[in-house]
């Protein structure tokens, strides 16, 4: 069987060495939160990206409520997204990449794996 491509269908692509670092389906939730950043930046609206888990579940399907659930909790805690909540009545959250965090990290992750002699 082919396997073809709907137009609604939509493309992610990934960072190997960002899912190396944070496991393939956060490395996603991340780059997930990066295109939201872009389009709202480029529309004029604020940086912080509003969704609720079942929100993002519907964007990456294949990842469960609570493994997003788990990824959100292991981004906040190595300080790499920020999250607030919008109001006292509204719970949804809303989020943005700390980019100075997570570029360090990365650069820290990158010189790491390449001083491995293979």
């Amino acid at each position: 069987m082919l396997l073809t491509l709907k137009p609604t269908d939509s493309h992610r692509s990934l960072s190997p060495s960002l899912a190396t670092m944070l496991g393939v389906n956060a490395a996603i939730f991340l780059q997930q939160i990066f295109y939201w950043e872009k389009k709202n930046e480029k529309a004029g609206r604020p940086m912080w990206v509003r969704n609720s888990i079942r929100e993002w579940h519907e964007q990456l399907p294949w990842v469960s409520e609570r493994q997003l659930q788990r990824i959100v909790t292991k981004l906040e805690a190595e300080k790499l997204i920020e999250s607030r909540t919008s109001g006292r009545y509204n719970r949804t959250k809303a989020y943005r990449i700390n980019h100075a965090i997570l570029e360090n990290a990365f650069a820290n992750f990158e010189e790491e794996f390449t001083s491995y002699d293979l």
